[in-house]
């Protein structure tokens, strides 16, 4: 065994040790993102409880006051009635005095208006009938009069008292709604609160099984990572510091310089010693000047790095046509850009409202276009950082944006199951195809320019004449949605990645379907020849890279990675893969040796 066996041992242990506290410490600050927003959740539920119990406040004083003025609505009508009525009485009373003076007894009328009248008796015998009728239209005035007032008392009385009740009915069914939200959104907090607390508590008294049990009950999936990384805020990272220091001056002692200059990159250098090696040592500083110092694994490929600047999870990754350039898409709604070698953003990119579905680099170099969820395609210029124009006219989320090879057109697809076709010169749309049935996923231009194709949620992959817009090919064989689609280096043959876990090779000319890739767990997400051809990349949600040989159509190496992937790239040298996944740093390999 070589006697540098064991530093390229620990060399790998450190490396695994490096992957597993970043990926715990990320779970932490997710787990405690998740926490937060739950608290502003409830802190809005409870504006939002306020906002509405002020409305109905303010809807019942409304109702109250419509209630009040139909009561007093309901009393001068009865008024009036009344007052009709008593109009009535004296109208048949005049009625009566215009008879009783047609036959001269006016006189008489008026005596008996004045006097009251004398019930018969035995010993007073019956009164005369017009004596009769005065007193009976005495008596009938007088009762109009009562009848009037009385009305008017009993009917407005009885408004109001019902209005009362219902307005009083109705701000304790309101009340009890309100104060109901507020204790079951109090509550919420409460205990969610005193349940984290307790399971951090437990925690830190030793009573695993306990913290497991109450992460548990709050839903927290990946409790195993968040207990973990909480330990590991107890060990920070002095110990991967030293473990990298002693790497490295082992490593150069036994002139190990790959080996030393990735241990170096780790911890910086700081250390006198180091630095003072790195004066004294030329092939060390040379190992240090290749932004890849690694030792190398496997067939043809490095342990990997990571690329930091995402602040939320990548969806899309690219190269400039030099190779100088990195580029992801983000759901943070910006563009981040590296330059090759460097493990921290450059700049970004940022004016899209949503998240960043798919970028581009323009053949040149010069532009780099950006799709998002907020409808909008978005066309920056490189050269001085700036936006040069923003291509307006899909109905729904933009998935996917690619140049055409001579860098005149830009082919987009979209959830509003098309793909359009625009001038970049003048960012005039040239053509809408329609055809699919359900959201676009995915579009590739053929290496002559002259085919694009697209890949649908409808289980299918169809091939476009761009020039007329017509369709040539409608490649079925997935069982469900296809996610990714890309063209071979000579144009000879398509691959398509599916949710199905399948990736398929088809000969463009026919149709024909000539393999089936399978091998991976879960949803294909995205497919990329490698520039030479000689290699494919497939990422997929089952957390894995694959690379498959286009030679003899077999796997050749697995990548895995630490959160599902979302879309690969080569580099235009072929030498260096990187993936886009829901880890926040980007995961880029070597997979050549230069």
């Amino acid at each position: 065994m070589s006697p540098l066996d064991p530093i390229q041992q620990q060399h790998h242990l450190l490396r695994t040790f490096r992957d597993a506290t970043a990926r715990r410490l990320q779970d932490e600050a997710e787990a405690k993102s998740r926490f937060e927003k739950e608290q502003q959740a409830a802190v809005l539920a409870q504006q939002e409880a306020d906002t509405q119990r002020s409305e109905a406040v303010r809807a019942t004083m409304a109702w109250a006051k419509q209630e009040e003025q139909a009561a007093n609505s309901t009393r001068s009508h009865a008024s009036q009635t009344a007052n009709d009525r008593f109009n009535d009485i004296q109208k048949d009373q005049g009625k009566a005095q215009a008879a009783l003076a047609t036959v001269g007894l006016q006189s008489l009328l008026d005596r008996s208006l004045k006097e009251p009248a004398v019930r018969p008796t035995s010993q007073n015998p019956s009164p005369d009938p017009l004596v009769e009728l005065s007193g009976s239209l005495s008596e009938l005035r007088k009762s109009a009069a009562e009848i009037q007032a009385w009305s008017q008392a009993l009917t407005g009385e009885r408004q109001v008292q019902a209005a009362r009740r219902r307005l009083q009915t109705r701000i304790a069914v309101v009340l009890a709604v309100i104060l109901f939200i507020a204790a079951v959104v109090g509550f919420r907090m409460y205990t969610l609160n005193q349940q984290y607390q307790a399971a951090v508590s437990a925690f830190d008294a030793g009573q695993y099984d306990l913290a497991v049990e109450r992460l548990q009950a709050l839903q927290v999936s990946d409790y195993e990572q968040v207990l973990t990384s909480r330990m590991w805020d107890k060990e920070p990272q002095e110990l991967l510091q030293e473990s990298y220091y002693g790497m490295a001056v082992s490593a150069i002692e036994s002139q190990q310089w790959d080996i030393a200059a990735t241990a170096i990159l780790e911890i910086g250098t700081d250390y006198q010693d180091i630095a003072d090696l790195i004066a004294t040592q030329p092939d060390l500083r040379q190992a240090l000047a290749s932004p890849f110092s690694a030792l190398w694994s496997g067939e043809g490929i490095v342990n990997h790095r990571y690329l930091r600047g995402n602040e939320r999870a990548a969806t899309s990754v690219a190269f400039s046509p030099d190779g100088q350039l990195l580029a992801s898409g983000s759901q943070d709604n910006a563009v981040h850009l590296w330059q090759v070698g460097d493990e921290e953003a450059t700049y970004s990119l940022g004016g899209h409202k949503s998240d960043v579905t798919s970028i581009a680099f323009s053949p040149d170099g010069q532009l780099l276009a950006s799709a998002s969820r907020d409808k909008a395609i978005r066309l920056w210029r490189l050269s001085d950082k700036t936006l040069w124009q923003t291509l307006l006219g899909h109905t729904d989320q933009v998935q996917a944006v690619v140049f055409s090879p001579d860098g005149q057109l830009l082919a987009s697809a979209s959830n509003d199951n098309t793909v359009r076709i625009w001038q970049v010169s003048g960012g005039t749309l040239l053509q809408t195809l329609l055809g699919h049935t359900r959201p676009v996923k995915s579009v590739a231009f053929s290496p002559d320019g002259q085919l694009l194709a697209s890949a649908s949620n409808d289980n299918t992959v169809r091939i476009w004449q761009v020039s007329g817009g017509t369709t040539l090919q409608i490649l079925l064989g997935h069982s469900t949605l296809v996610e990714s689609v890309a063209f071979s280096l000579d144009g000879q043959l398509l691959a398509s990645a599916s949710t199905d876990r399948s990736i398929r090779l088809w000969r463009v000319s026919d149709g024909t379907l000539l393999q089936t890739l399978l091998g991976h767990a879960h949803h294909v997400t995205s497919v990329v020849f490698s520039p030479d051809g000689q290699l494919l990349a497939s990422g997929s949600i089952d957390n894995t890279v694959r690379l498959w040989k286009m030679s003899d159509w077999t796997l050749m190496n697995t990548l895995e990675t630490s959160r599902p992937v979302q879309g690969v790239a080569f580099s235009p040298d072929g030498q260096l893969l990187v993936a886009a996944s829901n880890n926040l740093p980007l995961d880029l390999w070597q997979v050549t040796p230069k």
